[in-house]
């Protein structure tokens, strides 16, 4: 076999070897891996503030009002601690082996959180 026709047989092969590189390259970049799981305790947070609020003087207007706002925080605060720890949270009635609770991290956004 001439030196021409091996060189010319080697060209697709360094060619796709050549673009696998680059698509596996690729891949690991910019592909997103899979979420951990962790577990919210979100019955305790919720009592925890119905207990802050229950020696409070606010009207029911008031109180409905703060639960709105205290909802709306909590799931915020669920949603960036989500996004920017990359997690699949559960809530902790629901134990998995493993996983890392995370309630304490959420308590603390709520308290700074506005």
């Amino acid at each position: 076999m001439e030196l021409k026709n091996i060189v010319g047989l080697s060209k697709p092969f360094v060619s796709g070897f050549i673009g696998a590189a680059i698509f596996i390259l690729s891949y690991s970049i910019f592909h997103t891996s899979v979420p951990h799981l962790a577990t919210i305790n979100i019955n305790g947070l919720v009592n925890e503030h119905i207990k802050q609020r229950a020696n409070t003087p606010l009207s029911e207007k008031e109180l409905q009002s703060d639960s709105r706002q205290f909802m709306d925080k909590l799931e915020r605060s669920l949603q960036n601690l989500a996004k920017q720890q990359h997690l699949c949270l559960i809530v902790s009635d629901a134990v998995i082996a493993g996983a890392e609770d995370y309630t304490d991290n959420i308590r603390r956004s709520l308290e700074v959180a506005p």
